[in-house]
């Protein structure tokens, strides 16, 4: 999310040529699909909770091909040719991996249980501290030093973790012990 909001409009600008001034609609383009997919992503892991019971699938399911789609789509960036390809692909990280956000949040919440509104603020706290800390440096340093396509390489790599921490998500699990007294 951090690139959208911070690195796109310079993207555009340095590999697209791309002026801010033209530049408006492609970059709020991949935070309207990302927000539609959330929409739709959250309904669905809603459902499929519903109806089928099994709730850690429910909430992993949209996560992990989200991710692996994203990592996937912001990995290619690196090759486009055309601001229209380039803005293509930015919708399709933005959507795919926000296609995964209402159930990340879900999952938040049946893990926090009781107490989920300690482990929402917990894990955004953690979000925005590594989001704000780590992406003005180390995303200038990789684009700067090494070039876009290392950074895109570096975001996918991201993406790929993110897929794979769902291996240690348990949905069904709070991250208390309940007092049974």
């Amino acid at each position: 999310w951090s690139f959208f909001v911070s690195w796109m409009p310079k993207y555009l600008l340095k590999v697209q040529h791309v002026d801010y001034a033209h530049s408006e609609w492609m970059t709020a383009l991949p935070m309207l699909c990302g927000g539609v997919a959330s929409l739709i992503g959250g309904w669905l892991s809603d459902k499929i909770a519903a109806r089928l019971g099994r709730r850690r699938f429910a909430r992993a399911v949209f996560p992990v091909v989200g991710s692996i789609i994203a990592g996937a789509a912001i990995f290619s960036l690196q090759f486009a040719d055309t601001p229209m390809k380039a803005v293509t692909l930015m919708c399709v990280t933005m959507g795919a991996y926000d296609f995964g956000l209402g159930a990340k949040w879900a999952a938040i919440i049946d893990v926090g249980g009781a107490h989920a509104a300690l482990a929402a603020g917990f894990v955004n706290m953690l979000g925005n501290l590594g989001g704000n800390s780590l992406q003005p440096v180390v995303g200038a340093a990789l684009f700067t030093h090494f070039g876009w396509g290392t950074l895109f390489v570096a975001y996918a790599v991201t993406y790929l973790l993110s897929a794979m921490m769902w291996v240690f998500i348990q949905p069904d699990t709070h991250f208390y012990r309940e007092d049974r007294a």
